[in-house]
C-alpha cells in the first residue's frame, strides 16, 4: 500500500520548539493587557508596581482603579485612586508628591490630577500587603540566604519581593 498523495499547495505546519526560557510576564502579557486597557491602564506597571511608585505606607491603604486621558492623548490624565477610610485626607495632603513620583516613574507628564474615592479595599489586596510585610525572622533569613549570591541589586530586590509575597501567601 502506498502513502497517500500530497495535495498541491498544502503543507503540514511544523511547529518549532522554543528552547529559550521566557519571563512569566512575556507569557501573561497577551492575557492581561486587554484587561488593564479596559480600565485605562495603558501601562500596567501603575497597578503592579504601585507600592514601588508611591511607597509602602501609601500603598497599604490605597489602590489605583482607573486612568482616563483626554481624547487622542497619553498625557495629562486623571488617576482614580480608591482609598481606605480616613486615609483619604493623608493622600490629599501628599497628592503633589504622588503626582511627582508617578510622572517621574513614567518619565513624562502622564498624570495631571488624582481623584480620590473613599471606600474599602478588596480584602485580598490588604491581606497580601500585610502578610508580605509581617514575615517571621526565620522566613526573612531564608529569603535573604536564597538571594544573597545575586549580583544585580534590582534583581535581588525583585526576588526578595517575590519571596515575601510567596511566604506571606503561604501563611
Amino acid at each position: 500500500m502506498s502513502p497517500p498523495a500530497k495535495r498541491p499547495g498544502k503543507s503540514k505546519k511544523r511547529y518549532e520548539r522554543v528552547r529559550a526560557t521566557r519571563h512569566l510576564s512575556q507569557l501573561t502579557k497577551p492575557l492581561m493587557d486587554p484587561l488593564f486597557r479596559r480600565q485605562g491602564f495603558a501601562k500596567k506597571e501603575i497597578v503592579t508596581r504601585w507600592a514601588d511608585i508611591v511607597g509602602v505606607a501609601l500603598a497599604q491603604s490605597s489602590r489605583p482603579e482607573k486612568i482616563s486621558f483626554p481624547r487622542h492623548a497619553r498625557q495629562g490624565g486623571t488617576l482614580m485612586v480608591r482609598v481606605e477610610g480616613s486615609f483619604a485626607l493623608e493622600l490629599q495632603h501628599r497628592q503633589a508628591d504622588v503626582l511627582e513620583r508617578l510622572n517621574s516613574y513614567f518619565g513624562y507628564q502622564a498624570v495631571d490630577k488624582i481623584v480620590i474615592r473613599q471606600g474599602p479595599l478588596p480584602r485580598d489586596h490588604k491581606a497580601r500587603q500585610e502578610a508580605a510585610l509581617n514575615l517571621s525572622e526565620q522566613d526573612q533569613k531564608q529569603i535573604d540566604s536564597l538571594v544573597e549570591d545575586t549580583n544585580n541589586d534590582r534583581l535581588r530586590q525583585s526576588l526578595m519581593e517575590i519571596g515575601r509575597q510567596v511566604k506571606g501567601k503561604n501563611r
